[in-house]
C-alpha cells in the first residue's frame, strides 16, 4: 500500500448514513483514508472524470440512477477505480450481477460496522489491482504469441525459399550457392536461439533453471563476445570495444550463461544505436563485487518503460519495428540473479542507455594454513 491517503468516492444521498460512514473510516485504523461525499450520480462521475481516487463506495439508489445501471456507468467512467457496493438491498442475485458487472465488493448497510467497511475497502483495492495486473499479463501474453510466430515465421520463410532455390538447380554459381547457404545457416541459427530463449523461460517458470559455476576470467569472456559484434556493428557504422581493466580477477560463474547475458545486452545496443556512435563494455572491481556495464549513445528509454524492461513478455509499444520476444532481459536477470549479482539500467533519452550487472568476487579466508 502507498503512504498516501486511499481517495474515497462516496456515492450515497443519504447524509445522515454519510455521516456514519465518514465515521466509519475515520476511526481506529482508518488513518490511512480520506473520504469524499457526494449525493448524485452525475457528480460522482465528474469527480471520476479527474482521476486520483482508490475506490467508491456506491449506493444503487440515487436520484438520478437506480440500480446496476449506476455500477455501469462508474465502470464505464472509471475501469480501474475498484468500486464497493454499500446498499441497503440485501438481495444475493442482485449482489452476483453487481459483482458480475465489475464491483469488487458488495455491502448490505445494516450489516456493516467499520472494521468490516475499511477491510473491505483495502481489500477491493487489492484484488483491483490483481486483476488488472492478470489483464496486463494475458494481453503481453498475446502479444508473445503473435510476436513468436512472426519471429519463428521470418527465418523459416527465409530457409525454406533459398533451399527450395539450391534444390531446384535454380543457382548453378559456387559464390552464390555459397550465399544462399550462409544465409539458411544464419537463419537456423537465430532459430536456435529463439527456442533457447523460450525453453529458459519455461525452466525460470517451472523452477529448473541452473547455472554450471567454474572459475573464468571475465575478461576474457567479454573480449570474445565484443569481438563477435564488430561486424555487425560496423555494418551500422557503430564502434565497438571493451575497456577492461587489465589485472580483473577471477570469479565463479557459468561462462555461457554470461555470454548469453551479454550477447542480449550488446544485440540490444547496437539494435537501438544510431550510426556514427559507439558501444562500450567496461569491467572493474569494486569492494566485493565485478562491475559490467554496456553503455551506448543510442535513443535512450523513457522512464515508463525502464521500469517494466526486465519483465517476462515485455516490450515497449515503439520497439515493434526491430522484433523480438520480450524474453531475452527477463532471463539475463534470472541468470545474474542466479550468480547472486543484480542488473539494472540507467538511461537518458536520447543520450543513450547503461546496461549494469554485478557478480560476487571469489571470497579468499584470510586463515587459510597454504
Amino acid at each position: 500500500m502507498s503512504d498516501k491517503p486511499i481517495k474515497i468516492l462516496l456515492v450515497e444521498d443519504n447524509l445522515e448514513y454519510a455521516h456514519l460512514i465518514r465515521a466509519m473510516v475515520s476511526g481506529v485504523g482508518g488513518t490511512g483514508f480520506e473520504l469524499t461525499h457526494v449525493e448524485r450520480l452525475s457528480d460522482a462521475l465528474e469527480h471520476l472524470s479527474k482521476g486520483g481516487w482508490g475506490v467508491a463506495l456506491l449506493d444503487l439508489l440515487l436520484p438520478d440512477s437506480r440500480g446496476l445501471d449506476t455500477v455501469v456507468k462508474v465502470q464505464a467512467q472509471a475501469p480501474n477505480v475498484p468500486i464497493v457496493v454499500l446498499t441497503g438491498l440485501d438481495d444475493e442475485a442482485l449482489a452476483i450481477k453487481a459483482m458480475q458487472e465489475g464491483a469488487q465488493d458488495y455491502l448490505v448497510k445494516g450489516q456493516v460496522d467499520g472494521n468490516l467497511l475499511r477491510r473491505s475497502i483495502r481489500y477491493a483495492i487489492e484484488r483491483k489491482r490483481a486483476e488488472e495486473e492478470r489483464r496486463e499479463l494475458d494481453r503481453m501474453k498475446s502479444e508473445f504469441i503473435a510476436n513468436i510466430s512472426h519471429e519463428l515465421r521470418t527465418p523459416l520463410h527465409s530457409i525454406r525459399g533459398f533451399t527450395r532455390l539450391l534444390l531446384q538447380d535454380k543457382v548453378t554459381e559456387p559464390e552464390v550457392q555459397r550465399e544462399f547457404l550462409t544465409i539458411v545457416d544464419d537463419q537456423s541459427e537465430n532459430l536456435e536461439k529463439l527456442i533457447d530463449n523460450l525453453l529458459d523461460a519455461s525452466r525460470i517458470e517451472s523452477g529448473r533453471f541452473k547455472v554450471q559455476k567454474h572459475r573464468l576470467l571475465i575478461k576474457d569472456l567479454i573480449s570474445e563476445v565484443v569481438g563477435s559484434f564488430y561486424t555487425i556493428a560496423s555494418e551500422k557504422g557503430i564502434t565497438i570495444n571493451a575497456d577492461i581493466t587489465e589485472a580483473l580477477p577471477e570469479v565463479e560463474a557459468d561462462g555461457e550463461r554470461l555470454k548469453q547475458v551479454l550477447n542480449n545486452l550488446l544485440s540490444n545496443a547496437v539494435k537501438f544505436s544510431n550510426g556514427s556512435s559507439s558501444v562500450t563494455v567496461t569491467g572493474e572491481a569494486k569492494d566485493d563485487e565485478l562491475i559490467v556495464r554496456v553503455i551506448d549513445q543510442g535513443i535512450g528509454i523513457p522512464e515508463e518503460v525502464r521500469q517494466h524492461l526486465f519483465e517476462r513478455f515485455y516490450r515497449a509499444k515503439d520497439t515493434a519495428r526491430v522484433g523480438g520476444t520480450g524474453l531475452g532481459l527477463y532471463i539475463s536477470k534470472q541468470i545474474i540473479e542466479a550468480h547472486g549479482g543484480r542488473i539494472w539500467v540507467e538511461s537518458k533519452v536520447g543520450e543513450g542507455s547503461t546496461f549494469s550487472f554485478t557478480l560476487p568476487l571469489i571470497q579468499i579466508s584470510g586463515d587459510s594454513n597454504e
